[in-house]
């Protein structure tokens, strides 16, 4: 058994992968085919119920798509079609523009997890919301706000956004976020609740760069595998 729990005392992410651009380029108008759906940002790891695909994204609400063949993808409602309250109790300027969402499914139930924050800012949260099914016309369709999972005050060396979870071997939940500031951080979840083991949260920073954000840790053979993106290449640490 390999468990995530090795990787900072006994911590060990066998390699990085890293996706850089080399300098700051201008913005250049994408040409998009007749039909192609328009932009569809910070994607979150796809899951299948039944026989459809789901992803969502970045956008008011949380954008959704769905898909049966992983190459054709249709539009689907919002996440949120009303705020919940605490956004903007925690982020005073948020008025609906959701970031990097991600998702998994634990005994049956859809936990999707997501960025509340504002550009520049690390006065951020990630919220969770949960859903019996993701399909629009199931009689179990209705996404329930679950609250704050950790949130990041002006204050802090850390920001709290970009998540991605990874349960390990051994059945524990990691989450993985962040965005400059202090880097990479990593804490474990509560499996039965989605939201965080312990109280404070138990931080441990996985990886740094000034620009470093976007992380995902997947497990191939052996190894975890750590991710993240970096806006440009300057100076690189990770463990």
């Amino acid at each position: 058994m390999c468990s995530l729990s090795s990787f900072s005392l006994r911590w060990f992410v066998a390699m990085v992968a890293m996706a850089t651009t080399l300098q700051a380029q201008p913005p250049r108008e994408v040409r998009r085919q007749p039909g192609f759906p328009p932009r569809f940002h910070d994607p979150s790891t796809p899951v299948k119920e039944g026989d459809q695909w789901h992803v969502f994204s970045t956008g008011n609400g949380i954008q959704t798509r769905t898909s049966k063949d992983l190459t054709t993808w249709e539009e689907g409602p919002p996440v949120f079609k009303e705020m919940p309250k605490w956004h903007q109790e925690v982020v005073p300027t948020q008025r609906g523009h959701l970031w990097a969402p991600d998702i998994i499914t634990h005994q049956g139930v859809h936990r999707l997890y997501y960025s509340v924050s504002s550009f520049g800012k690390n006065v951020s949260a990630i919220g969770l919301v949960t859903n019996r099914s993701l399909d629009p016309a199931h009689p179990d369709f209705k996404w329930k706000d679950e609250g704050i999972v950790i949130r990041s005050a002006r204050n802090d060396p850390w920001n709290a956004i970009d998540p991605h979870v990874i349960v390990d071997d051994d059945r524990r939940h990691w989450m993985s976020f962040g965005s400059f500031w202090s880097g990479i951080q990593l804490i474990e979840l509560d499996s039965a609740t989605g939201k965080l083991l312990e109280e404070p949260a138990k931080l441990r920073q996985i990886a740094w760069n000034k620009t470093i954000e976007a992380p995902a840790i997947l497990k191939q053979g052996d190894f975890y595998y750590l991710f993240w993106f970096i806006k440009f290449i300057d100076s690189i640490e990770f463990f």
